[in-house]
């Protein structure tokens, strides 16, 4: 399959754990936006609303692997150290990231605070990146962080961090 090609598979894959996300928060009673190519929302796919909890969320969909939690490319945090997530400077920040897997008729959705996500992937791709290959291998540092859903079953369907990370402060009236 030519690069343009998966990279058109890829978008499209996002934009539909994007809509699944939003669906199922919409379901939930949540107000939902898009941040759509917004520059000052380069860390986040969604902002949710609920009362006085305002959540920004980054959809990461696993379009592929129905068996496992995507969570980002391992690149830049094995060769620079970097964060996953809220890593360009923008004025808003993830506050949750949102797994999709299984496909958009048996979508699963694994939550994370942003922190959790951090931490997971991080140590999963120091963990896969030391092991190697089955021909002994070193492995590539831009690797698909895609720990399996039998070891995160903990985060699936976690709906209610959303409502413990941020609530709005309105002045009292």
């Amino acid at each position: 399959m030519p690069d343009d090609e998966r990279q058109v598979r890829r978008l499209l894959s996002g934009k539909i754990g994007e809509l699944l996300v939003e669906l199922e928060l919409t379901a939930r009673g949540w107000h939902v936006e898009r941040l759509d190519g917004a520059a000052k929302a380069a860390n986040g796919d969604l902002i949710a609303i609920l009362g006085r909890h305002r959540v920004v969320i980054q959809v990461k969909t696993n379009g592929t692997q129905k068996d496992r939690v995507f969570l980002g490319y391992a690149g830049k945090f094995l060769q620079h150290g970097a964060t996953l997530f809220n890593a360009k400077q923008a004025a808003i920040e993830t506050d949750i990231v949102v797994s999709v897997t299984g496909g958009h008729q048996n979508a699963e959705f694994y939550i994370f605070t942003v922190t959790e996500a951090d931490q997971i992937a991080q140590s999963h791709a120091s963990n896969w990146y030391e092991t190697p290959t089955r021909k002994g291998a070193k492995r590539s540092v831009n690797f698909p962080i895609s720990p399996k859903c039998e070891t995160l079953q903990d985060h699936r369907d976690r709906w209610e961090k959303l409502v413990k990370v941020n609530v709005l402060a309105y002045a009292a009236s």
